[in-house]
């Protein structure tokens, strides 16, 4: 990503106007698309900080390739990617592979054409975009605070030590303490309200 001030404060400026990505966006990228679908999606989270800084206001700007599902039949899309992964990288145990099983989900998809939009199962009235990180693209990210760009050192000052290390020293795969296995599939989701554009099957939605 371009680290263009004006650019990040338009997205930044945008989110907070409330305009976002709606549900009928991603029913149109995904209709009549079986299976997964490759995308970068345009991102404006903000950023949790410590206690003692919750006055700071630092806002995530990221372009993130991920993938999307549109109708999936079989809902064991994570457990299958998982396994693969584990097996691939060979740092856990065939039988603790073999048998790990996903557990049950705070989230629910609701939309049979479109897998990727899901609810809290605790608040269903609040959409998020569920997607599968792409490893083999390139994420860009930008942190923006008081009309300035700073740096992710700037931003880890502002952090609990545990968020500050994951900022400083992203972790490259996840590690499944209950299960013993390793692996690099990173699922997210995240608000809709913090999905300002997506680039996918030769469209680019901008909210």
């Amino acid at each position: 990503m371009e680290q263009d001030i004006n650019q990040l404060l338009t997205i930044v400026n945008a989110r907070a106007a409330g305009n976002h990505l709606q549900v009928s966006h991603f029913s149109g990228i995904l209709k009549d698309h079986m299976g997964a679908l490759f995308a970068n999606v345009l991102q404006c989270t903000e950023q949790p900080v410590a206690a003692a800084h919750k006055g700071v206001i630092i806002h995530k700007v990221s372009t993130v390739p991920v993938i999307l599902f549109a109708t999936i039949k079989n809902f064991d899309i994570y457990e299958k990617a998982v396994k693969r992964s584990a097996t691939k990288l060979n740092e856990s145990d065939a039988t603790d592979i073999k048998q790990f099983e996903q557990g049950e989900s705070p989230y629910e998809h609701r939309y049979p054409d479109c897998f990727s939009i899901v609810v809290k199962k605790s608040d269903p009235a609040i959409h998020y975009l569920y997607y599968v990180c792409n490893n083999a693209g390139k994420a860009s990210s930008a942190y923006v605070s008081a009309g300035q760009i700073i740096t992710k050192e700037d931003v880890a000052a502002f952090c609990t030590p545990s968020e500050s290390k994951r900022i400083l020293n992203p972790p490259t795969t996840v590690y499944n303490k209950a299960h013993d296995i390793e692996h690099n599939v990173q699922v997210r989701t995240v608000k809709l309200e913090n999905i300002i554009g997506v680039v996918a099957n030769g469209q680019v939605i901008v909210a």
